[in-house]
């Protein structure tokens, strides 16, 4: 009787081992099957926090020559994701060459996708992700088209072929995943609209339930049917609607080598599922000596769980009164009378620790202390209180966080940071941490 126990023992754990093993082996091939979507999605709410973008990075041509050629820009863009800490990020538009050089110029990058040509070459939508945080559970791409599994198929009345790589991607730290997808649509109404509805479709066949991020350059913006198509999907809805406090200083995402374009127009977009918090929404309008990087200004996102707080939907800044504001170091800010750089290093009150606050605008504020107005310097220098008059430099966003504390945002996009008492406040920070963080009596 013993043995019969015995032997049933052995014959129970050969069939685990073997059901183990053959779940496992289906991950590196990218199947994804039933039981790691349950595992992704009772992992959702532990997710990190993640800062996540979406840039189209202009197709290498000659006829770009002599203004915009792509020997000048990669390091611009590859300096841009690194200021602005990009976890993971799609690219549109990068031929083979681009995709070379972004590679080499990102070392803590490894990236992943096909180029959207039958032979795997041309323009890719590849994601970038940081090879120390992340690791890629599953990966694929599909054809925007009928035929969808058939490499470099065009669809309906495109005029190119358009594909969408995806990833499922292990957070390395937490252990857990999500699925992000990434494309560029074509240039006509009936491609854009059965283009978003297979990617709905693919989305909901590759991550089910789990969380999923979807970004690209759809080249129709926020007012398309295209666009509601996906709004309204109950799968994903669009990060820049989910933010309340989002930075878009020019209205749009395609500037066509025009620093001073304005309009209201995005057609790059971020969505993302309801697994998600939009912590922070950035359209990044960064130069480089007065030139652009791409012809798109890249869209940032920082999102967090959704079990996090969100940011107040409302605001109240104290327009009129004089305060005294406390950075995260409990010290007070000065401004040292406008005869020396701010700093945020006091211990007491005075005269020169006080602030009225102005309206600058809609959410906006301007800070007064001593009859002088503060400064950003657009983040070129530290920060001064000295000026006479206000203007662009001297407006902030005030802007409300979930732990009660608010933070200030200049008009170059970047946030006020305290330098923690130990050095000269600027206004650089791409996001908000401790540093950047204020209260105020």
């Amino acid at each position: 009787m013993k043995r019969c126990k015995s032997g049933l023992l052995i014959l129970m754990s050969i069939v685990t081992l073997f059901l183990s093993c053959k779940e496992q082996a289906l991950e590196p091939e990218g199947v994804v099957s039933i039981q790691p979507r349950l595992k992704a999605a009772v992992a959702a709410v532990e997710l990190p926090t993640i800062v996540l973008a979406s840039y189209n990075v202009r197709v290498d041509v000659t006829a770009d020559a002599p203004d915009h050629k792509w020997s000048d820009r990669k390091t611009m863009i590859a300096n841009l994701i690194k200021t602005h800490k990009f976890d993971v990020f799609g690219v549109q538009e990068a031929k083979d060459n681009q995709m070379t050089d972004l590679q080499n110029l990102l070392p803590d990058f490894s990236n992943l996708g096909s180029g959207r040509d039958a032979n795997g070459a041309g323009e890719h939508t590849a994601i970038f992700y940081n090879k120390s945080k992340f690791s890629i559970l599953a990966s694929g791409n599909f054809w925007l088209s009928e035929t969808p599994t058939v490499k470099g198929s065009i669809g309906w009345d495109a005029v190119h072929p358009r594909v969408c790589t995806w990833a499922r991607i292990k957070d390395i730290a937490s252990n857990t995943s999500f699925f992000y997808f990434n494309t560029h649509l074509d240039l006509t109404t009936l491609s854009q609209t059965n283009g978003v509805k297979l990617v709905l479709a693919k989305i909901k066949e590759i991550a089910g339930t789990n969380p999923v991020v979807l970004s690209g350059d759809f080249n129709s913006n926020q007012t398309t049917n295209q666009y509601n198509i996906l709004q309204t999907s109950g799968v994903v809805k669009d990060a820049y609607t989910l933010n309340h406090y989002p930075y878009n200083p020019k209205g749009h995402t395609y500037n066509g080598w025009d620093i001073h374009r304005v309009a209201n127009s995005r057609i790059d977009h971020i969505f993302v599922s309801s697994h998600f918090q939009v912590d922070q929404f950035n359209i990044i309008v960064d130069t480089y000596d007065n030139s652009l990087p791409s012809d798109h200004y890249p869209i940032r996102v920082r999102l967090n769980p959704a079990s996090q707080p969100d940011q107040p939907g409302t605001v109240s800044i104290p327009v009129g009164q004089t305060i005294s504001i406390k950075g995260s170091n409990g010290k007070y800010v000065t401004s040292n009378n406008g005869t020396a750089n701010m700093l945020c290093d006091r211990a007491t009150v005075g005269s020169w620790e006080r602030f009225e606050v102005i309206s600058a605008g809609t959410g906006k504020v301007y800070l007064k202390s001593m009859g002088k107005y503060v400064s950003s310097e657009n983040g070129v220098k530290a920060m001064i209180c000295n000026r006479t008059t206000a203007s662009t430099w001297e407006a902030f966003d005030w802007i409300p966080n979930a732990d009660g504390t608010f933070s200030l945002r200049g008009a170059n996009g970047r946030y006020v940071r305290s330098g923690g008492g130990t050095g000269d406040m600027t206004c650089t920070a791409p996001e908000v941490r401790s540093w950047e963080k204020y209260t105020y009596q």
